[in-house]
């Protein structure tokens, strides 16, 4: 993502990359330029030097993989998500946020 990604630092929050817990920010697995979706098995927290080193490449480009592969949520665990009012917002601003989601945020 851009400069202007939020930071979650939740304790509940691990990167997916490297399970670091300091810098968090949002990272789609297949890059928005490369096809990626804004979709829950799409979307993992990265901190933001695999962000930055992961770039726009696909995680084999990068030579990166994931801890733990993205799915989404049971209707009940989106309960148990706690998302910063930044990451609220900016997922409320976002073109390609899916309309389901709205309702969660």
């Amino acid at each position: 993502m851009n400069c202007g990604s939020p930071r979650l630092n939740k304790p509940t929050f691990v990167a997916k990359y490297c399970s670091s817990r300091e810098n968090l920010t949002i990272d789609h697995v297949l890059p928005i330029a490369r096809g990626g979706e804004w979709t829950w098995e799409n979307l993992v927290t990265a901190c933001s030097k695999c962000n930055s080193k992961k770039g726009q490449k696909t995680l084999d480009e990068a030579k990166m993989n994931l801890l733990k592969v993205p799915k989404a949520p049971k209707d009940y665990d989106i309960l148990s998500i706690p998302l910063t009012s930044t990451a609220i917002k900016m997922l409320r601003m976002r073109k390609g946020t899916p309309e389901e989601w709205l309702q969660y945020l």
